[in-house]
């Protein structure tokens, strides 16, 4: 009789303790969901802002760049061509980070599956422009006066490097995402 209480003490003791566990581990798994979503979450808006700011900037400098390059003797057809690719550049960058501010919010597989189609249209968006880029700065060297057209290729040169760097630390964001991911994935399948 008193072997039956030992055991069924011992019995409630192991309930208990398994309890305990239980709550430690939902506590746990809670902390590490949030900080995951937090780590997330800063690093989409860190994309969308910066594509978002850039185009904002890019359209609030087209009449800018519209004087300069008349100024220094680009053709109106040059001319036209940059403005027609930053707008279109504005458009893609709106188009592509449409609903990324709500997107930590949601289950982790949509992000992962949006992250990658935005490295996707990241790099389409880059293999396109850095020829036509290349092309217009060709262009624009041959026909504007010289003394402006060495301005406009060191600019331009200037400013693929600074996109390829932001391209790459966009890159390198979306890969911390998917492998932060991957690994609560991993977590919970064990």
């Amino acid at each position: 009789m008193e072997n039956n209480m030992n055991i069924n003490n011992e019995m409630e003791q192991l309930k208990e303790q398994l309890a305990i566990f239980k709550k430690k581990l939902d506590t746990q798994t809670i902390v590490t969901d949030k900080m995951l979503r937090e780590s997330t979450h800063s690093k989409i808006m860190w994309m969308r802002n910066l594509n978002r700011y850039i185009s904002i900037a890019g359209l609030f400098v087209l009449p800018i760049v519209y004087g300069i390059l008349k100024f220094a003797g680009v053709p109106t057809e040059a001319i036209m061509v940059i403005v027609i690719m930053m707008i279109a550049e504005a458009v893609w960058n709106f188009v592509t980070t449409r609903g990324m501010k709500t997107l930590a919010a949601g289950e982790l597989l949509k992000v992962k599956e949006r992250m990658l189609r935005f490295k996707r249209s990241e790099k389409r968006q880059m293999m396109i422009e850095v020829p036509l880029i290349i092309a217009w700065l060709i262009w624009v060297g041959i026909t504007a006066n010289t003394e402006f057209a060495i301005s406009f290729i060191i600019g331009g040169i200037i400013g693929l490097v600074i996109a390829f760097v932001l391209f790459a630390k966009e890159m390198r964001y979306i890969e911390e995402i998917n492998k932060q991911i991957e690994e609560v994935e991993k977590d919970f399948e064990e």
